[in-house]
């Protein structure tokens, strides 16, 4: 299966003008930077190529181009330095689960990236109901959207099942081969999928702790983390789900239009009045989940209910044959959103945190 994936990636021609970055292009991109940014495994910085001569430009963009007419990268670009940084200071540290890894690349990687998505970022478009990392978007559309349908559905006399669920490992658990299929599926243009695959076939990291660094290994799956167009791929690649779940017609709906279910990234919730087609979404899900060679963490799913109905007993649904455990709140995108008869939301943990942080 492997190696035909290979012939049909090798030979794949997308009918499309030839793209050019220039120099306008690159010194924009280099303006976005932010400074004060750890250097990647060149050590090189932002500050670097704000305050360089006008020349390097140029051949920025000259390299750029090339690298496009070519379809490959440097070998730098594929590099990164994990940095192990605690989830909790104040728990375990010596648990290896307490830990997430930041990634740090190359900064004229971003800035290619950057350029590559001024230039191909209409093939990286996602469903309407996926709202992460979108210009003028943000998590409190999401959880507003929310509450306005749970508040249409209650008013009505309805009980609104709310499913969080979560994705283990999202990010780093992409299939690229799947990734790659579902772009020429778009027709990208393949300058853009044969960079990509260049790309990501010869990613390579070390982990970084204190002053020791590990010996370096391939990362043979997952979007490269603090990439420019790792969230918009991520959302290509979990896009068909959205899809599936929205033809199927089974959540949500106000007039004509469906919300069966919120994405923030890999933050999804289903919202639906019927456990019963609750339990056909979980199967959708688990199922386009298996294809995309992801995982749901059953331990960290759970149902609230909110409605006049919402204390009754019900029976339990699944999700990858584990059963999704009935909560009394649930925590999306940082916001505590209790079960009941009407929508209530709970501050008081971030108010915690708040006044934690200046002690």
């Amino acid at each position: 299966m492997l190696e035909k994936i290979i012939i049909i990636i090798h030979y794949y021609s997308a009918n499309c003008t030839a793209s050019v970055i220039t120099v306008d292009m690159v010194d924009r991109c280099i303006r976005k930077l932010k400074n004060g940014k750890a250097a990647g495994i060149d050590s090189i910085e932002a500050e670097h190529l704000n305050l360089a001569h006008p020349k390097l430009i140029v051949l920025l963009s000259v390299l750029f181009n090339k690298m496009l007419v070519r379809g490959k990268v440097p070998e730098l670009f594929c590099s990164g330095v994990i940095i192990p940084v605690p989830k909790n200071k104040c728990g375990d540290l010596t648990d290896s689960k307490n830990y997430r890894g930041i990634t740090l690349s190359p900064v004229i990687s971003k800035v290619f990236e950057m350029c590559l998505l001024e230039l191909y970022g209409e093939f990286l478009f996602s469903h309407d109901l996926q709202m992460g990392f979108k210009k003028q978007l943000s998590c409190s559309h999401s959880i507003f959207t929310m509450r306005k349908v749970v508040e249409y559905f209650t008013a009505n006399g309805s009980t609104v099942n709310v499913c969080s669920l979560d994705i283990s490992k999202a990010f780093d658990k992409v299939n690229h081969s799947a990734l790659f299929l579902k772009l020429m599926k778009r027709r990208a243009p393949s300058a853009f999928v044969h960079i990509l695959v260049s790309w990501y076939s010869g990613c390579t990291a070390v982990v970084k702790w204190n002053s020791c660094i590990s010996t370096c290994f391939n990362q043979v799956c997952g979007v490269r983390q603090g990439g420019v167009l790792s969230p918009l791929l991520f959302a290509v690649y979990i896009d068909d789900l959205i899809c599936k779940l929205v033809s199927a017609n089974l959540g949500c709906c106000i007039g004509s239009m469906s919300i069966c279910c919120l994405f923030y990234a890999d933050d999804i919730v289903l919202l639906t009045g019927s456990l019963h087609k609750l339990q056909i979404m979980l199967s959708i899900c688990n199922t386009e989940m298996e294809y995309l060679d992801l995982k749901f963490n059953s331990a960290k799913c759970h149902v609230l209910r909110i409605g006049k109905n919402h204390s009754n007993q019900c029976s339990d649904v699944y999700i990858g044959g584990h059963p999704v455990a009935f909560t009394d709140s649930v925590t999306y995108l940082g916001t505590l959103i209790r079960a009941g008869r009407t929508w209530r939301t709970d501050s008081t943990p971030r108010r915690r945190q708040c006044f934690r942080a200046f002690i």
